[in-house]
């Protein structure tokens, strides 16, 4: 990348600017760019030259490094310019880059128009803590395709918009992300189907405004070519570069740079990881080991597969190292020239680069020292309902040339939680795997990240609930340990440890994975099946003492209902008289208390004519003396409501007379408040009614 302004000033650290005077290199359209290019012997290249901004086209099997720009995420353009119509048009501001692909018709099979996007940013976190492409802050990738004779101004500019790409990924930060284009598919424009060409359109985004733009490598293939793996500058700890693919109906071929640094007797190990399916890597020098450049399937000097590994006709099984995380791998020695692999198989794999010194990996690396044998390094806890607890023994990192391994409280766990009987799932052993499933929104499985928080920082294990599960279900359960790069650059700072302290580069993240542990939900919330038989009984006796607490609360309970409820049926076999205002019913109780009669609004007392009429029915009271016991039960009440309204207001007694009209005649007389003596109901009445 050549910056118009600023030509001197190298864009990508692969730029190497020599003898540039900053007052005469400037680029203007009327002055033309001279471009020279070198080789050792006679070869063939393609050169693109592109204005940024504009669509840059892809040349299928090469690789080529770009920058974002500033852009806009428009609803419409101008169909000749490309412009946002307007600034009501204008959704958002974005760093972004453009591409073109060009598919022609073939006379072979339909599916020979397949072909890769391959996209690697360059996260580099000595820059800013959330540069552009790293995982904080990535890239995204946009696609849309049209035949040439219906290709609109909507198609050229793809972007989040719905109507504005029929496909789109998130790009990975550590080793990039790769996107198969199936031409079968019908959301994409297939050559050999509309009968002429197909261009698609890819955009390179952020999602939101960006001040700093994204570098970032980009390639195309298609089934059959050779893909050319640069030798990208290595990263401190020798990561050389990551190549993520996908094999269907045909192999794939790649060319792998070996050069080497003599002096710390470099070599180059190369390793396969299965993301989902089956894939072998065959591969040859170009050092005569084989009778062509390309290797075959029965001409090869090295040979990996998930289970084998095989030098010329030497081969050894695959034997996975629990402590640490391994892959299937060969270590080829630095040459001059370069090594060709052949992918076969069906799935998507990544094929990982490393430089190492002295055979040996300059990387630090995680790893669990127990004894696998005895020592289960992550098991199921307990099962309650559709919640369980799960523990696992936390790794170490080890650094090379540091004898002491450390515990990193900004560990991160990533814990997935997906049904067994879920089918055609990527691998759950590898890392590729474990990401290809984060991308599968369409299966029902459950994904958290959490670190070591409190005493859990300097801890050999770690504990965490998971919950929501499905009950009677079956699950499968893998952790993923995860030291990303600022994880190591903490630990370098503590550890002195040169690798991930370089000023221009990070350390990639190192990983660890736990082989995945079954559990079975139970059939609700309440129910318990656990896992070890001491938790069981535990939760047992518990059970038994809180049951037996409960039936003892219960009969305390009832009892106290039969006491009340005998207290009321004995009372309820007594006589009572309604007195409002009175605490209780009967009026003849002396020693209970009655409420004084209000002066201004009086009191009203009723009784029931039938009980008043009833002699036995009153028979165990005595009425009070002052007052002339009568046989007819209306004159008796009418003295027995006289001298109670007496004592209600604190009339004197009437001593001198037994009769009621006379005491009704001195209560008339007070100054507190007025008794009217009720006169003897019709035999129709129900009530006689009093007015105090």
């Amino acid at each position: 990348i050549i910056s118009k302004d600023f030509p001197c000033k190298a864009i990508l650290p692969s730029t190497v600017i020599n003898n540039c005077d900053q007052d005469t290199s400037h680029i203007e359209p009327s002055i033309p760019i001279y471009i020279g290019v070198y080789g050792f012997t006679a070869s063939r290249f393609s050169l693109v030259v592109t204005a940024q901004g504009k669509h840059t086209r892809l040349l299928s099997g090469s690789s080529q490094q770009s920058s974002t720009t500033v852009g806009y995420t428009c609803s419409l353009r101008d169909p000749l310019s490309g412009v946002c119509i307007d600034t009501a048009s204008i959704i958002e501001k974005v760093q972004v880059s453009y591409f073109t692909y060009i598919s022609y018709p073939t006379a072979s099979n339909i599916n020979d128009n397949d072909f890769t996007i391959t996209v690697t940013p360059n996260c580099d976190t000595s820059i800013s803590a959330c540069q552009v492409g790293c995982e904080c802050n990535p890239l995204y990738l946009f696609i849309q395709s049209c035949s040439i004779s219906t290709c609109t101004d909507s198609d050229y500019y793809p972007s989040r918009l719905i109507g504005q790409h029929v496909a789109s990924l998130q790009i990975s930060s550590d080793s990039g992300s790769t996107y198969l284009v199936d031409t079968t598919d019908p959301n994409f424009c297939n050559p050999n189907t509309v009968g002429e060409e197909c261009t698609y359109y890819l955009a390179v985004s952020t999602l939101g405004e960006n001040i700093d733009p994204a570098t970032f490598t980009i390639s195309s293939r298609k089934a059959g070519q050779v893909n050319v793996v640069p030798c990208n500058p290595k990263t401190p700890n020798g990561y050389r570069t990551s190549v993520t693919d996908a094999t269907k109906a045909s192999d794939k071929h790649y060319e792998i740079c070996a050069y080497g640094d003599s002096n710390v007797n470099e070599a180059v190990m190369l390793s396969l990881e299965q993301c989902s399916g089956d894939n072998q890597l065959y591969i040859c020098g170009d050092d005569n080991s084989c009778s062509g450049i390309l290797p075959s399937k029965k001409e090869y000097k090295y040979y990996i597969s998930n289970d084998k590994v095989c030098v010329k006709n030497i081969c050894n099984d695959v034997v996975p190292d629990k402590s640490r995380y391994n892959l299937p791998s060969i270590t080829l020695d630095t040459q001059a020239g370069n090594y060709f692999v052949l992918a076969s198989g069906s799935g998507e794999y990544s094929i990982n680069i490393q430089a190492t010194s002295y055979n040996k990996l300059k990387s630090p690396y995680l790893y669990i020292n127990e004894d696998f044998s005895t020592v289960p390094i992550n098991k199921v806890l307990t099962v309650s309902g559709r919640s369980a607890k799960l523990t696992w023994i936390q790794p170490l990192v080890s650094f090379p040339e540091i004898s002491v391994a450390t515990y990193a409280s900004s560990m991160k766990y990533h814990i997935f939680t997906l049904a067994s009987n879920i089918t055609n799932v990527p691998k759950l052993t590898t890392i590729c795997g474990l990401n290809q499933l984060k991308k599968m929104t369409n299966l029902d499985y459950r994904y958290i990240v959490i670190s070591p928080t409190g005493t859990e920082t300097n801890s050999k294990t770690m504990t965490k609930s998971i919950g929501s599960l499905h009950p009677k279900t079956s699950y499968n359960v893998v952790i993923m340990a995860e030291c990303d790069s600022n994880c190591l650059l903490l630990l370098s700072k503590v550890n002195d440890h040169a690798y991930c302290l370089d000023s221009n580069n990070v350390c990639q993240s190192q990983y660890y994975i736990y082989d995945p542990i079954q559990l079975t939900t139970s059939s609700d919330d309440n129910s318990s099946n656990n896992q070890e038989s001491l938790t069981n009984n535990s939760l047992l006796k518990q059970t038994i003492a809180g049951s037996v607490v409960v039936i003892l609360v219960v009969l305390l309970i009832m009892i106290g209902f039969y006491a009340y409820w005998k207290r009321v049926q004995i009372a309820t076999d007594e006589p009572s008289y309604k007195m409002t205002e009175m605490v209780e019913s009967s009026i003849f109780n002396r020693s209970r208390q009655i409420k004084p009669v209000n002066s201004k609004e009086g009191s009203t007392i009723y009784f029931n004519k039938d009980e008043l009429s009833n002699d036995s029915t009153h028979s165990e009271y005595e009425p009070p003396k002052l007052v002339q016991e009568s046989t007819n039960a209306f004159d008796w009440a009418k003295s027995s409501i006289s001298t109670a309204a007496r004592r209600i207001i604190g009339a004197p007694r009437d001593t001198t007379s037994n009769n009621s009209s006379n005491a009704v005649s001195k209560a008339k007389s007070t100054n507190y408040s007025k008794l009217i003596s009720g006169s003897k109901p019709n035999d129709d009445d129900d009530e006689i009614e009093v007015n105090l």
